[in-house]
C-alpha cells in the first residue's frame, strides 16, 4: 500500500538577500540556497536539472520560476498569518498545497514556516 508524505517545508532568511528553502519528508529531503533574482542550477524532485530564479514579490510572497527545456515550472510562496500557501503551475496544470506553522516547543522555533 503506498503511502502520501506530507513534506515540511523550512523557509529562512540567511541575509537581506539570500534564502534557505527546505523540503524534508521521511523518503527525501531537499534544501535550496539562492539569493533574490539570481538565476541558479538545481535538481528537481524528478529529477530535471533546471535554471531557478527566486523574486521576493512582498513581505509575504515569493516566486520561483524553473526554467528547462521540456517544461517551465512556477511556484509561488505566500503567506497568511499562520499558513504558507503554495501555488505550483506546470504548463497547463496547476497545484495548491497549504502548510500550517509548527512550533517546536522544545526549540521554540518554526519546523514548518520561518519569516519570508
Amino acid at each position: 500500500m503506498a503511502t502520501v508524505a506530507r513534506p515540511r517545508v523550512i523557509i529562512r532568511m540567511v541575509s537581506v538577500r539570500e534564502l534557505e528553502v527546505a523540503s524534508i519528508t521521511d523518503c527525501n529531503t531537499t534544501i535550496e540556497q539562492a539569493k533574490f533574482d539570481e538565476e541558479f542550477t538545481e535538481i528537481t524532485a524528478d529529477g530535471r536539472v533546471v535554471t531557478s530564479t527566486f523574486t521576493k514579490e512582498s513581505e509575504s510572497k515569493m516566486t520561483k520560476v524553473q526554467k528547462h527545456a521540456d517544461l517551465n515550472t512556477i511556484v509561488q510562496y505566500e503567506v497568511q498569518g499562520d499558513e504558507l500557501m503554495t501555488t505550483v503551475t506546470a504548463g497547463c496544470v496547476t497545484a495548491r498545497a497549504k502548510f500550517s506553522r509548527h512550533i517546536d516547543r522544545r526549540s521554540s522555533q518554526d519546523t514548518r514556516i520561518e519569516d519570508l
